[in-house]
């Protein structure tokens, strides 16, 4: 289903397609969240009238591997009106803590697990470094994810674990080290993964880190 979001924080009617597994449960259980890469409006506008097979392929084939757990998923493609905001990690934070979450059908999540592509790993751990439900983040080809920690001005939450998708040929693969060098001088332990491809996220559902990002994610929402 489609979540629409008409948004105050973000200047934009936003959406979020929105899943549950098993359908028909009623319980409380985790919540997965899936933050796109930049794009323009007109791919923004297109993204919200087709389904994400793209997304829901690997993340159907974690949750197969991981033994079909409980939880739900939320995927969101990154707001074009943030891409050249300079309040952009305040404005996001905004947006998921008071429009997004209240919006997506009940029972209200466990945990949270965040998985950002590109600019969307900016955004992610802007939120995983800021709020206390978020047990696990994954990049995927991410960029500016040490800005955002140092944005945040906070401790990181204690449960925090952090698993970061590079490629070899990625101009972004940088952007990883610089963040698990400080998420080390924290004193907390950051894997980096690198894997053969470019920045394309066709080359890391190739590869399978999309799936295996999500797979972590499950893995550590569910206690193993």
């Amino acid at each position: 289903m489609v979540v629409r979001l008409p948004s105050a924080s973000l200047g934009l009617e936003a959406f979020a397609y929105f899943t549950r597994f098993p359908a028909d449960r009623e319980v409380p259980a985790p919540l997965v969240v899936w933050i796109g890469g930049a794009i323009t409006p007109e791919e923004y506008e297109r993204r919200r009238s087709s389904e994400p097979t793209a997304i829901l392929e690997p993340f159907g084939e974690a949750l197969e591997r991981c033994g079909l757990p409980p939880c739900d998923l939320a995927i969101l493609s990154s707001p074009p009106t943030l891409n050249a905001e300079a309040r952009r990690l305040a404005r996001w934070f905004e947006f998921f803590g008071e429009e997004l979450l209240p919006a997506l059908p009940r029972p209200i999540p466990t945990l949270l697990g965040l998985v950002g592509n590109s600019f969307g790993a900016h955004l992610a751990t802007g939120t995983a470094c800021q709020r206390a439900d978020v047990a696990a983040l994954a990049t995927i080809a991410g960029v500016g994810m040490a800005e955002a920690e140092e944005a945040a001005n906070s401790e990181l939450p204690e449960r925090l674990a952090v698993r970061c998708f590079v490629n070899d040929l990625d101009f972004a693969a940088p952007y990883a080290d610089e963040f698990a060098r400080r998420f080390k001088a924290r004193g907390r332990r950051l894997e980096v993964i690198e894997r053969r491809g470019d920045h394309p996220f066709s080359d890391y559902a190739a590869n399978g880190s999309v799936a295996d990002a999500f797979s972590f994610i499950l893995e550590v929402l569910s206690g193993r």
